[in-house]
C-alpha cells in the first residue's frame, strides 16, 4: 500500500517552496550613502573698500562684520584694504584684483570679473529691485551683491498745484500721457509747470527722456540708446511753454529759490532724492512739499555694492559670495542708505525713513531705477552728453544732430573704458 500523502496536501508545500526560492534569488537593494559634504574652502579673501562714513558706523562697524563672518567661517580669513578710490584702482590693468570690491556699479568692469553663477547659488535675491537684478546678475552671471542705490524724483510744490486747481498724481505714479496733461493744466498761470538745471554733473532731469521704456545706455554700457522721440518730446514741451524758458540755463541755487518761492513760481523740479530734506529747511523750505515718480516710473541713479572682481575658481567665488551677503544684509543696507541719502537695494530691507513722508514716497518712486555707470570714465563722458542734451531741449541743436554729436563725443569712453 502506498504511503504518499494525498496530492491536495503536497501542492501547497510546493507553492510555498517555489515562492521562498524566488524571494531568495532577488538581490537585496542597499541604499547608496550620500557623499560627504566637500570641505569648506580655506584661504584668504581680499576686500577693497573706501573709508566707511561715520554715519554708516565707520570702519569699526565694517571690521565687526568681518570678524563675525570669520568667526562663522573659521577656514576663511579676510584682508581689508582701504582704497581712496576703489573704481580707479580696479581699472589699473597691472594690479592684482581683489575678490570683492565695494564700489559703484560699472558694466565696464564685468569683462574682467563677473563669473558664472555658482550651481548652488540662490541669487539674485527675489526682492532685489528689477534694475538692480539686471545690473548685478545679467544673463545668469553673478557680478556682485548690491547694498544701496541713489535715484531721482520729481519734487512738487503743492501750493502751485492747489493754486492751479490740479490734482497731483494718485500715489505719486503716472503715465506719460497723464504727466503731459498735468503740464498743460499747470501752464498759463504765472508760473512754470516744470524746470531743471543742466550743468555738468546734474542729471536729475534725464529720467524725463526715458518714459516709454527708454534707456540711456545699453546693458553693457557701450552704446548710447536714447531716441530722437524722447528729445523731440522735451523740445516740444519747451516750445509750448510747459518748461521754464530758463531751464538748463540757471545755476541750481536760483532754480531751488524759484521752486521754494511764495507765491509759487514753479510747480515741479527733478532732483536727486537725497536733496529732499533741503526743501524742508531754510533757505529753500517748501511749505507744501510733494514727491512723485517720473512718467512711467522711469528713473536713473547710482548703484553701490560688493562687486565680484576676482574671477577665481568656483569654491573661492562661493566664499566671496557668502562674504558679500554677510556685508550687505538688511541692517547694512539701511545703515548705508541713511548715510548716503539713498535706499536699500532690496525691498525686504525695509524703509530707512519711517516718519519722513517725502523720503518714504521717494523710495517708492525709484523702484525702477536704471543704474548709471560708476568710474572715472563716466565722469569725463557725462558732461559731454549733458551739453548736447541741453542744446536739444532749448533748440540749440536738432534732436538728430544732438544725438549724433553725443555718440561721436562719447564713443572713445563708451567703447574703450575698462578694456
Amino acid at each position: 500500500m502506498s504511503t504518499a500523502p494525498p496530492l491536495r496536501r503536497t501542492l501547497p508545500l510546493l507553492v510555498l517552496l517555489v515562492a521562498l526560492t524566488g524571494c531568495a534569488s532577488k538581490p537585496m537593494i542597499v541604499p547608496t550613502p550620500a557623499p560627504p559634504p566637500p570641505p569648506p574652502w580655506a584661504g584668504t579673501l581680499t576686500l577693497w573698500a573706501p573709508e566707511p562714513p561715520a554715519a554708516a558706523g565707520g570702519r569699526e562697524a565694517l571690521e565687526q562684520r568681518l570678524s563675525a563672518f570669520m568667526a562663522a567661517h573659521p577656514s576663511v580669513q579676510v584682508r581689508l584694504e582701504i582704497k581712496p578710490d576703489v573704481a580707479a584702482a580696479l581699472v589699473v590693468k597691472e594690479a592684482v584684483r581683489p575678490d570683492l570690491a565695494f564700489a559703484a556699479f560699472d558694466p565696464h568692469l564685468w569683462p574682467q570679473g563677473c563669473p558664472d553663477l555658482p550651481e548652488d547659488a540662490t541669487l539674485p535675491a527675489a526682492d532685489w529691485l528689477p534694475g538692480v537684478a539686471a545690473a548685478f546678475a545679467p544673463a545668469g552671471r553673478l557680478c556682485g551683491v548690491p547694498l544701496y542705490l541713489q535715484g531721482q524724483v520729481l519734487a512738487l510744490n503743492l501750493a502751485a498745484w492747489k493754486a492751479a486747481g490740479v490734482e497731483p498724481p494718485a500715489g505719486g505714479h503716472w503715465s506719460l500721457e497723464q504727466f503731459e496733461t498735468a503740464l498743460k493744466a499747470l501752464s498759463g498761470r504765472g508760473m512754470a509747470p516744470l524746470s531743471f538745471f543742466a550743468l555738468p554733473g546734474y542729471d536729475a532731469w534725464w529720467p524725463l527722456l526715458l518714459a516709454d521704456d527708454g534707456r540711456l545706455l545699453d546693458g553693457v554700457g557701450r552704446e548710447l540708446t536714447l531716441t530722437e522721440t524722447a528729445l523731440r518730446r522735451l523740445a516740444a514741451w519747451e516750445q509750448a511753454g510747459l518748461i521754464d524758458p530758463d531751464a538748463g540755463k540757471l545755476p541750481p541755487e536760483q532754480v531751488y529759490a524759484a521752486f521754494a518761492a511764495n507765491p509759487p513760481r514753479l510747480a515741479m523740479l527733478p532732483v536727486p532724492a537725497r536733496l529732499l530734506p533741503n526743501f524742508q529747511l531754510p533757505p529753500y523750505r517748501v511749505e507744501q512739499l510733494g514727491v512723485a515718480a517720473f512718467p512711467d516710473g522711469a528713473n536713473l541713479g547710482r548703484l553701490y555694492g560688493f562687486l565680484l572682481t576676482g574671477g577665481a575658481e568656483a569654491p573661492r567665488r562661493a566664499a566671496a559670495v557668502q562674504l558679500a551677503q554677510a556685508l550687505a544684509d538688511a541692517p547694512a543696507q539701511v545703515a548705508w542708505a541713511r548715510s548716503e541719502g539713498g535706499f536699500p537695494a532690496a525691498r525686504g530691507a525695509g524703509n530707512p525713513y519711517r516718519g519722513d513722508a517725502a523720503l518714504t514716497a521717494a523710495q517708492a518712486a525709484v523702484e525702477r531705477v536704471e543704474p548709471l555707470p560708476g568710474g572715472a570714465w563716466w565722469g569725463k563722458a557725462e558732461p559731454l552728453l549733458t551739453r548736447h542734451l541741453q542744446l536739444a531741449v532749448i533748440g540749440g541743436e536738432s534732436p538728430a544732430d544732438a544725438l549724433s554729436a553725443s555718440r561721436s563725443a562719447l564713443t572713445p569712453f563708451l567703447r574703450e573704458a575698462g578694456t
